[in-house]
């Protein structure tokens, strides 16, 4: 091959080698950083799953993992059903929730908003939240209280509670049922990524092996070339060194 074409071609593999290199430490990086992610979120997960199962108490799955709470309500439903929220649904050991109540007419007291809307995937507790409302002044519950109908109850987002038999419990700094609530939410959204999170580290996983593969390619390529370039620059020096010779020949026997 012509030597200048051969040099060409060592300079073009150079540059596709510095490209890939490049390329396959940008993928590896990306391929530990998503292995890192992995293994946060399964720890984190692991973490809850130990937790959660500290707290079983033997029954069948209770209604409190059934269930879905959102806007920072936990607090609020705990407070109003608190270790209620223990129980299964359909049967139980130590008691359980019907799992077709009874249907009620209870409503939310006025001025209450009603907790039954910040809840679901719990039908089994339609008729027992019927008629629970959320304040957002607490100052205004013991008026509220003279007002409510049997069956009736105010809660507050710090988990305070009155009822319509003059009950009332304030709030307290630690709640179990609405930290497990918590918990169990948590546990679900982690559960989530971690799918999401692992379809990427494949994904990184893939690209990184890709890379790898291109850069050996590369590797192997510059090494030829490199190999050619050699031979080339020999052949090269060869030509030039027998012209060199010829034409000191050829001057010798002109001189002659």
């Amino acid at each position: 091959a012509d030597f200048h074409t051969v040099n060409k071609a060592l300079e073009t593999a150079d540059t596709e080698l510095t490209a890939a290199t490049a390329a396959a430490e940008a993928a590896e990086t990306a391929r530990r950083d998503s292995a890192a992610q992995i293994a946060r979120l399964q720890a984190e997960i692991d973490a809850l799953q130990y937790l959660l199962s500290d707290q079983d108490d033997g029954e069948t799955r209770p209604v409190i993992d059934q269930l879905s709470v959102r806007d920072g309500m936990e607090t609020a439903l705990a407070a109003y059903l608190a270790d209620e929220l223990s129980l299964p649904v359909g049967g139980g050991r130590r008691g359980y929730w019907q799992s077709a109540p009874q249907k009620t007419d209870l409503e939310p007291p006025a001025g209450t908003t009603a907790l039954a809307d910040y809840v679901s995937g719990a039908p089994a507790l339609t008729t027992a939240l019927a008629g629970v409302g959320v304040i957002e002044n607490p100052a205004q519950a013991e008026t509220l209280q003279a007002q409510l109908r049997p069956g009736q109850a105010i809660t507050s987002k710090d988990g305070s509670l009155w009822r319509w038999d003059g009950f009332v419990r304030l709030a307290s700094k630690a709640n179990k049922s609405a930290e497990r609530i918590r918990q169990r939410q948590r546990l679900e959204k982690l559960q989530s990524e971690l799918t999401a999170s692992s379809k990427k580290a494949e994904k990184d996983r893939n690209n990184a092996q890709h890379t790898q593969d291109i850069l050996v390619q590369c590797q192997t390529k510059l090494h030829h070339c490199r190999a050619a370039n050699l031979a080339a620059e020999k052949k090269y020096g060869e030509m030039r060194r027998q012209a060199e010779s010829d034409a000191l020949k050829a001057e010798a026997a002109h001189i002659r």
